[in-house]
């Protein structure tokens, strides 16, 4: 079984639509999924996988995303099989 990683974050609503790009530009690297619980209210909650085989390239990136929104974690990144 491959192990991927795992991370939750929070962001201001009208942030989603630039972190979704983000995301999805890199395609193959991460997968997302907006929390419902989140849907509702002033900000988004993401959960973001990924294999671990592309952990190092994912950091890279929310870095980078991190210096044009501001982000907060929820969930540290956590390996799991």
């Amino acid at each position: 079984m491959q192990k991927i990683f795992k991370t939750t974050i929070r962001l201001n609503k009208q942030d989603s639509s630039t972190i979704y790009f983000y995301l999805e530009s890199n395609e193959n690297i991460v997968f997302y999924s907006t929390l419902e619980s989140s849907l509702k209210e002033g900000y988004r909650d993401i959960e973001i996988k990924g294999s671990i085989d592309f952990i190092e390239d994912f950091k890279r990136m929310f870095q980078y995303i991190c210096t044009k929104i501001k982000i907060q974690t929820i969930q540290e990144i956590q390996i799991v099989e």
